[in-house]
């Protein structure tokens, strides 16, 4: 009895021992920086949840550091990041490692005009290729800046340069993202008749020529979120034979538009991985105003209020869950069609409508995955390639299930389309590749309320 006292003591004495020592605050010493890289040091402290010369319990700063090395690949700066510390008494040391990408990116430059790859599979029209040089150079300075200069010929000729800085000051709170362009267009999206985007062509020259520029100024106090303000100028030119076939597509049957307009964007990013989520949430909020009674606007005089909240789960070892909910308000003030969007653009779609359009001024979107990861994230390295920054890649498989459900509103385009005004919805499974330089590659077969089945084909995360 005695001794299963004793030994009973010694394993109470252990475990608290061993509690106290992880509940012992530790303050950081020093910060091991590696060598040789572009990246600035004050650009990665900017990531961090912790700092030099703060306290911090073991299991809390393990948690920081976790975070931090995922805060450090949301930059898109590095391929891999790890963060290693190292205890001694009451004293702890980090030590980071990390593989830079490669950041001088000339593309040549050959891509499709439809709104996604999908719409243009099926007609597979040649002349709305573009082609040229995208010079991306990311991580410009050092600062996670990134320079872009555009030379696009083709279906629409375009010619860009921009800048974006999102560290200006010494506490890398305050940022700045600007932009100027010139495109010139053969053809342009006119309208929707049977939900389907309707496009018009003249043989004798342009149908449309822009000039934009722009200026963002971004404000972050904390890592995960930021807010922005955009000035943007806008000058539209039309052909007379567009205008004398859609004059709808101005206002006013005005040739030349010129008009400003302001946004206030709000953001909070808490994803785990922005490129494609396993946990976490992201919300994003943003107001624009276009026109304001100057230049040549006349009648360009409109705001539209969107907002999209997004939340991921993991429920299990190898499910996840995620869903997420957009949204989009506009005033009744007449809009040109060149500035109307509902849904069947960019991100905000419908799966297993691709093919359509759904055009409006207001619409509501949710979207739901479960997904179950087939193949674990693993790391190969090729030894024939010899760089870092290629050789080592990480790669994983994913299957999921997912149901949308999307309501476009709007009168206007009521008469020449039947998927506005009424619920629509669709289902499917689909099958995830995704690897690193933020590579996703999706292949999803669905099915719509209207029991047409498709096979698509995408190259982003679907929320």
């Amino acid at each position: 009895m005695a001794k299963k006292s004793i030994l009973l003591l010694t394993f109470i004495l252990v475990t608290s021992i061993s509690a106290l020592a992880e509940f012992s605050n530790y303050r950081i010493r020093h910060i091991e920086f590696p060598e040789k890289i572009i990246t600035r040091e004050t650009t990665i402290l900017r990531e961090l949840e912790f700092a030099i010369g703060q306290q911090y319990d073991r299991i809390a700063l393990d948690s920081l550091i976790l975070k931090s090395e995922k805060n450090l690949l949301n930059t898109a700066l590095f391929n891999f990041v790890t963060l290693t510390p190292n205890y001694k008494d009451d004293k702890v040391d980090i030590k980071i490692e990390l593989i830079e990408r490669w950041y001088i990116w000339p593309y040549p430059l050959f891509e499709i005009s439809d709104r996604n790859i999908n719409s243009w599979l099926k007609d597979k029209d040649y002349s709305r290729l573009n082609y040229g040089l995208f010079l991306v150079w990311d991580n410009f300075t050092g600062r996670k800046d990134k320079l872009k200069v555009l030379v696009r010929l083709g279906h629409e000729d375009k010619l860009g340069l921009f800048y974006n800085l999102p560290a200006l000051n010494p506490k890398k709170t305050l940022g700045f993202d600007m932009g100027i362009s010139y495109g010139r267009k053969y053809e342009v999206g006119v309208t929707s008749v049977n939900d389907k985007l309707v496009y018009y062509k003249d043989s004798l020259g342009y149908v449309r020529k822009e000039f934009n520029s722009f200026f963002t100024f971004i404000y972050r106090p904390q890592i995960h979120n930021s807010s922005s303000i955009k000035l943007e100028y806008t000058n539209s030119q039309f052909s007379d034979s567009l205008l004398f076939n859609y004059p709808n597509y101005t206002v006013n049957n005005l040739k030349k538009l010129s008009y400003l307009s302001l946004s206030v964007r709000y953001v909070s990013d808490y994803r785990d991985y922005i490129f494609y989520p396993l946990t976490g949430y992201y919300f994003d909020v943003e107001f624009e105003k276009y026109g304001f009674g100057l230049m040549q606007s006349n009648g360009v005089d409109f705001y539209t209020f969107k907002a999209k909240f997004n939340m991921y789960h993991q429920i299990l070892d190898k499910w996840y869950y995620a869903w997420g909910l957009s949204a989009k308000f506009s005033s009744d003030d007449v809009q040109p069609y060149q500035l109307q969007r509902g849904l069947g653009y960019i991100k905000d779609y419908i799966r297993a409508y691709e093919l359509y359009v759904l055009d409006g001024k207001n619409y509501g979107l949710f979207k739901s995955n479960l997904k179950f990861e087939l193949v674990q994230r693993k790391l190969h390295t090729f030894n024939f390639l010899r760089n870092e920054r290629f050789d080592k890649l990480f790669y994983a498989f994913y299957i999921n299930l997912f149901a949308d459900a999307g309501y476009v509103n709007d009168l206007d385009y009521s008469k020449y389309n039947t998927l506005t005004n009424e619920l629509q919805y669709s289902y499917g499974i689909g099958f995830d590749f995704v690897t690193y330089y933020d590579i996703v590659f999706r292949t999803e077969y669905s099915r719509n309320k209207q029991n047409e089945s498709f096979l698509f084909f995408h190259l982003m995360a679907p929320i």
